[in-house]
């Protein structure tokens, strides 16, 4: 994550949430942390994984919190609950 900190130029993908004002700074650590890892699971460019991360945590704070819930779920793992 480091590397993608220092070579951060503000957002690339076109039609991004993010504008040029939000740096990585702006963002709870250890959730951006987490978020570039699982992003860089899809990507190998650091830089694309953290605009990722930040633009879900930009829609919400909490994202990777609740996707490793969810992850960790028996529906995820293909078990079944009663209901």
């Amino acid at each position: 994550m480091n590397q993608a900190m220092r070579h951060w130029r503000g957002p690339q993908l076109p039609g991004s949430l993010l504008t040029r004002r939000v740096a990585p700074r702006s963002f709870d650590p250890n959730q951006l942390a987490i978020g570039v890892k699982v992003e860089l699971e899809h990507t190998g460019q650091p830089e694309l994984a953290m605009e990722i991360a930040m633009a879900h945590l930009t829609e919400r704070g909490d994202y990777y919190e609740l996707l490793e819930k969810m992850e960790r779920s028996p529906s995820k793992r293909g078990i079944r609950t009663r209901r």
